[in-house]
């Protein structure tokens, strides 16, 4: 996982409580000036982990 994958995951943990996370992929392209492509890459990246 990359630094920005990091930093877009850490954006998302900023929007979650014990049981969703609720931000639009535009808000966290926005809060990590990154594109909507790499936010749904890091979201990717981090569900195969977890699986």
């Amino acid at each position: 996982m990359n630094p920005t994958h990091k930093l877009v995951l850490a954006a998302l943990a900023n929007f979650a409580d014990d049981d969703l996370a609720w931000p639009r992929v535009d808000t966290l392209s926005q809060l990590t000036s990154s594109s909507r492509r790499t936010v749904f890459r890091a979201v990717d990246v981090s569900r195969r982990r977890l699986d």
